[in-house]
Formats: C-alpha cells, structure tokens, sequence
C-alpha cells in the first residue's frame, strides 16, 4: 500500500481517537504508535488469514506423497495464483471501512453546528444539478416506455422443461 496513504489512514485514525476520547489525556506520539501497531497487526492477521483461505481454493506448490500433502514450495504456498488479488481486496475494503466511518464521524460533529441553508451548495452548482436532473431523468423514462412498448407480447412464460 502507498506510504501517503497509510499517513493518511494513520492520520484519520489519530483525529478520530482524538474526537472520540477527548477526555484522555494521551501524548500524540502514544497514540500514533498505538495506531500504527493496531494497522500493522491487523494487515498481518489479514495476510496469514487469506494466504491460508487462497491456498484452501487453488492449492498450489504441494505434492501428495502417498495420499497425503508435502509442502514443495513455501513460496508458491503462500502466495497462489488467488493471494495477490483478495489481499488486495480486503486492504481495499479496510481502508474504504475506515474512510466511511470518519466521514460519518466528521458529519456527526458538524451536523448540529449547521443549517440546511449553509451545508446546500451554492446557487449555481444547484441549478446546473436541476438542469441536469430535467435532462437526464425524461431520458430515463422515456428509454424505459419505448423498450416497454418494443418489447410488449415478445416474450413467454418462462418454464423450465
């Protein structure tokens, strides 16, 4: 993962320790250090998990000898054909988690400070959404009523002989 993420990651989790137990009284280093042995053990854990779940569903670097399993390569053991990719997925998914829950998080602190009036957007970035909006939404219907119409006492029944 690229290092300016993982700052940023380990910065959001450090404000949102900061928004959350503001009451304590921690130096900022504690709790950066607390963060980044929380990510580190978490991306590890998340390593070993999938290395073993990939090689459960596409085996690779093993041989049977007598109708058991031998280990030939470590390597190809742990990093299958499948690994790359769900790893890749779940770091993903992690940091898409983390960056969903900060921004409800940095909702949650604003929304009473806020009218509707000051969190709308500005006049013209609404009327060009409203412009958009009277293009895009008869386009929608319409498509949908002409492939209704197209499409009307064209098919059958659906059964399974």
């Amino acid at each position: 993962m690229d290092a300016l993420i993982l700052a940023r990651m380990q910065f959001a989790a450090n404000i949102t320790f900061r928004i959350l137990f503001s009451t304590i009284s921690i130096a900022l280093g504690v709790v950066s250090g607390i963060t980044m042995n929380f990510q580190f053990g978490t991306t590890l854990s998340a390593f070993w998990i999938l290395a073993l779940n990939s090689w459960m569903q596409t085996p690779a670097g093993h041989e049977i000898v007598d109708g058991e399993f031998h280990v030939a390569s470590w390597l190809e053991v742990i990093f299958n054909p499948s690994f790359p990719s769900r790893f890749a997925h779940m770091l993903l998914a992690s940091a898409l988690t983390c960056a969903f829950l900060l921004t409800g998080l940095s909702a949650w602190q604003v929304i009473g400070q806020l009218t509707i009036w000051q969190a709308a957007s500005s006049a013209p970035a609404l009327k060009v959404i409203l412009v958009g909006v009277c293009i895009s939404v008869p386009a929608i219907v319409g498509y949908s009523v002409f492939s209704y119409r197209v499409f009307r006492g064209k098919t059958g029944e659906l059964r399974y002989a």
